[in-house]
């Protein structure tokens, strides 16, 4: 109980932050201005395990995320995608370590291989709103002989283990279902599953804390416990009550 009470209160001082970036988090990124006003991220110097990309940046609005952005970046874990981006880029976290994606109701385009090969990430949720996935965007990897795992991967294949979870979005479906990798809905999963790994436990309950106080989850109906349409600091509680009453 100690334990959980401090982590509310570190995550309370963080929260006035949120949203907002500072002069040196700025230095960063690069951009470049698009015709519409708004602008491509183009670089990110980023190292830390958790990188929650900026929304504006300089007073422009970050609509798209630049090609090959990640490429390779051994570091990364986990990225939040803010609202406003409607195009994640070609390449952009291709062969990335990457673990957990946050993406934002409002991106439109996957653009190709933009999650080529990332091979601990094996679920992705996607928005209701993307409407284009691009050729070896989502589920694709390197095949590798297991007689010769030391040797250069090959050709490209389809990550059988991948899994999608779209909420009402056919388009998705659609994609799953040409590469024959699982498609699920969030009613697929229990409620307060906040990592979509089949149950939902302490780790799940520590996460939610933290991301909803950071505003990520805020439209993820797993997480929704009392389903009120949010997900907010009351259904971090009663996850917590029922993992402790279970």
């Amino acid at each position: 109980m100690k334990k959980l009470t401090a982590l509310w209160v570190v995550l309370c001082l963080v929260l006035s932050g949120i949203g907002t970036v500072s002069a040196e988090e700025a230095a960063l990124y690069s951009y470049e201005v698009l015709a519409d006003g708004t602008a491509r991220l183009t670089g990110c110097n980023d190292l830390g395990e958790t990188v929650v990309l900026p929304a504006e940046i300089d007073g422009y609005k970050i609509s798209e995320i630049g090609e090959m952005l990640f490429l390779r970046n051994g570091y990364v874990r986990t990225v939040v995608i803010p609202d406003g981006v409607r195009v994640i880029g070609a390449g952009a976290f291709q062969e990335t370590r990457i673990e957990q994606v946050f993406l934002p109701e409002g991106l439109e385009v996957i653009d190709m291989q933009a999650f080529f090969a990332c091979v601990e990430l094996d679920r992705l949720v996607i928005p209701s709103t993307v409407t284009s996935i691009g050729e070896h965007a989502v589920g694709f990897g390197y095949y590798v002989d297991p007689a010769y795992p030391d040797l250069i991967p090959g050709a490209v294949g389809v990550r059988e283990a991948f899994t999608l979870i779209a909420d009402d979005n056919a388009y998705a479906e659609e994609y799953a279902a040409s590469l024959g990798i699982a498609c699920k809905t969030p009613a697929d999963f229990p409620l307060g599953d906040t990592d979509y790994n089949g149950s939902a436990n302490a780790a799940d309950g520590r996460e939610l804390l933290s991301n909803v106080l950071k505003g990520y989850v805020s439209r993820w109906t797993v997480s929704d416990m009392n389903r009120n349409g949010i997900a907010d600091t009351s259904d971090v509680r009663l996850l917590l009550k029922a993992l402790v009453l279970h």
